[in-house]
């Protein structure tokens, strides 16, 4: 606005902002309704019902304010600045709505996407693949990968073995399990799966502390959330950069996680299955 030379330019660039807030309060409106269809039984229409009513309201608002500013200027006076008033008046509408709507969204729809991440980083290292049902085996095996590849900010330390180290290995009097806390193996599970993990019957080699390997080269993104059976399906792609030098990524997987309510867990929800496959199948 500061560069405007006149009304055309001041039309011109109300326009750009008012597209930028009507894509914002689509996208929101867009996240509302894949709530709500996620959602079961009777809350679903509701919920639907509500965003409809919403929806038209807002427009209706719009509608009415505009129709006030052209009363008010009649027809005699300028009718530029007519036009300026009731576009701004739509700027402020857009992004109060979109604002408010996103407001909604975000929170259910931010963890899904946290999650999603989560799982692609566990799925970059080659930790966990696909699982139906999480169970004990996958949430220690996926603790002891994570741990030793890195990917949680530990200490630095150095490989031991139970045979050799065995103060470090009693499960039952230290609460350790291959020189791992029960504490820090709790906290790594519940980040990536929303429950802790038990450390049961794990044997062998194992890293005490954290050995980085390298920055994380692949990325999630989710494209879709629906109503399952019991919980929601959050559905996205995994975009990995082969090339460092280019930094041209390439669609190599898709996966799809579905999450059950649980009010304990950091974001609201527990993963209870993942499924990836090559993008594309």
């Amino acid at each position: 606005m500061e560069s405007a030379t006149g009304a055309s330019d001041m039309l011109q660039c109300g326009k750009n902002a008012y597209l930028y807030w009507e894509e914002k309060l689509t996208e929101s409106y867009k996240n509302l309704w894949a709530i709500c269809n996620a959602l079961e039984g009777h809350s679903s229409e509701q919920c639907r019902e509500h965003i409809a009513k919403i929806e038209k309201s807002g427009q209706e608002y719009r509608e009415q304010g505009m129709d006030l500013i052209h009363l008010f200027y009649g027809e005699g006076d300028d009718v530029q600045m007519a036009r300026l008033e009731a576009q701004r008046f739509n700027i402020v509408a857009a992004q109060k709505q979109a604002s408010a709507m996103g407001s909604l969204a975000c929170p259910a729809l931010d963890n899904a996407r946290a999650i999603f991440e989560r799982q692609t980083l566990l799925w970059e290292r080659g930790i966990v693949k696909n699982f139906d049902v999480l169970s004990d085996d996958i949430l220690d095996s996926a603790v002891l990968g994570v741990y030793n590849t890195g990917v949680t900010p530990l200490d630095a330390g150095c490989y031991l073995r139970r045979d050799a180290n065995p103060e470090l290995f009693k499960a039952s009097k230290q609460n350790f399990d291959l020189a791992l806390h029960a504490a820090t193996a709790a906290d790594i599970a519940t980040y990536f799966f929303g429950r802790p993990a038990p450390l049961r019957n794990v044997t062998g080699e194992y890293l005490y502390g954290n050995q980085a390997d390298g920055p994380v080269m692949c990325r999630g993104k989710m494209t879709g959330v629906s109503a399952a059976a019991s919980g929601i399906a959050v559905r996205g792609a995994i975009f990995c950069m082969e090339d460092p030098v280019s930094e041209k990524e390439t669609r190599n997987a898709d996966m799809e996680i579905l999450l059950e309510k649980n009010a304990k867990a950091p974001l609201g929800w527990i993963v209870h299955s993942v499924h990836t496959h090559p993008a594309g199948e």
